[in-house]
């Protein structure tokens, strides 16, 4: 079996696990970063989501950005929404300027390397000369990037799944009985109006004027029983194609033609690994401050309910993200960042975007670069130099205490 040591590995090429490869790498560690696919973007790239949510414009976020405006028409004329593969194109080039940062595309995360309670690297899968090939990625942390918690899972990580009930942290949003259904999934697609004397404007799901007669569609609203589950998603796909596919009639009959589908059926939720504090819908909507600070969001509620009724709240108080969300409870040699870190199925459905996924991941590479080079945990690492670099160049990550209040 192949071995590759480094100090810190990153597993998904998202925003967050972008955030956090480059964060780290930045930081002088020797960083592997573990990519499923063949480009990096994660939710941008594979799931279409070719518009940008409010969030701090800060660090990792803003030199994407910046590398859009000068290279995406959309872009330059929106100043929100994006075509995927510039995105993608974004993320290549900042990577390329990173001598220290080793990317391996088409490379699953399948297990973890662990001794007792503490995580020491990733067993990883990918295809070597035609042939599926297990490697071995040993580092003093782990930062689980997948979305689905899955390297933390492997690692037997508590975590959550579905919705509290309201009397467990007395949520005002959540339902009265706790249950095993997360927020609906959606199939991202645009579309073009070609007849010139057509007058028509989408009125069905969710569906945004781009400009250029473009139109960003959020395709359909579907159940999955298991957003972990390889059949479930399969027949979420199903019932979105079906759904989908009466709305691809009325475009055409209208003048428009469709131009694009994203690869995949978009998921907004799936495990949330317990960490050493939980999120919670009271904590974002008084605007909690907590004293291990790594990045903020006023973002409010956007929860596509499986029964449903969606929550949509547009803005709430600034709120703070800790570092404890990001540390897995009852254990070492890993961190998470992303939609799976700890936090209720509320509280998550407001942070769960790309501005603020990239600067969790960037506290989150940062924390695990600082541990690496100091021979200790990162729970041991002092949070108060993190913030100092986290704040400074070249890193420039934002919080509550950088943001004017209004």
């Amino acid at each position: 079996m192949e071995r590759i040591n480094a100090d810190v590995v990153v597993v998904g090429g998202g925003p967050s696990g972008f955030g956090a490869a480059i964060s780290a790498a930045k930081e002088g560690a020797h960083v592997v970063l573990l990519e499923e696919d063949s480009q990096l973007g994660g939710a941008a790239v594979d799931y279409g989501v070719q518009g940008f949510s409010p969030g701090i414009i800060c660090g990792v976020h803003a030199e994407i950005r910046e590398i859009l405006a000068a290279v995406d028409y959309t872009y330059k004329h929106t100043k929100c929404e994006f075509n995927s593969h510039w995105y993608a194109h974004a993320c290549n080039l900042i990577a390329s300027r990173e001598p220290k940062l080793q990317i391996l595309n088409h490379t699953i995360g399948i297990g973890v390397l662990q001794q007792g309670d503490q995580v020491r690297g990733v067993v990883a899968q990918t295809r070597i000369a035609g042939k599926h090939t297990e490697i071995e990625i040993l580092a003093p942390v782990t930062i689980d990037c997948t979305g689905d918690g899955d390297i933390a899972f492997a690692a037997g990580c508590k975590y959550r799944y579905g919705r509290e009930a309201s009397a467990e942290f007395n949520e005002p949003h959540a339902p009265a009985v706790a249950d095993n259904q997360v927020q609906l999934c959606t199939w991202m697609y645009r579309s073009r109006r070609i007849d010139e004397q057509s007058q028509y404007v989408p009125d069905f799901c969710y569906n945004r004027d781009i400009g250029f007669n473009e139109y960003l569609h959020w395709g359909c609203q579907v159940p999955c029983a298991d957003t972990v589950d390889s059949e479930e998603l399969r027949k979420a796909e199903q019932a979105a194609w079906e759904v989908m596919r009466p709305n691809f009639a009325t475009l055409q009959e209208n003048g428009f033609v469709v131009t694009y589908m994203a690869p995949r059926l978009g998921i907004r939720e799936s495990r949330r690994i317990v960490g050493e504090v939980i999120i919670t819908e009271n904590d974002c909507a008084s605007g909690r401050r907590f004293p291990d600070a790594i990045t903020s969001s006023k973002r409010g509620l956007d929860s596509w309910e499986p029964d449903r009724a969606k929550i949509f709240y547009g803005s709430s108080a600034m709120y703070d993200i800790p570092l404890r969300a990001l540390l897995p409870q009852g254990k070492t040699g890993i961190l998470v960042a992303g939609r799976c870190i700890s936090a209720t199925h509320i509280a998550l459905s407001g942070f769960r975007v790309m501005p603020t996924v990239t600067s969790i991941g960037q506290a989150a590479g940062l924390a695990a670069a600082m541990a690496a080079q100091q021979g200790c945990l990162v729970q041991d690492i002092s949070v108060s130099q993190l913030q100092q670099r986290l704040e400074s160049a070249p890193h420039n990550v934002r919080w509550s205490k950088h943001v004017a209040p209004k």
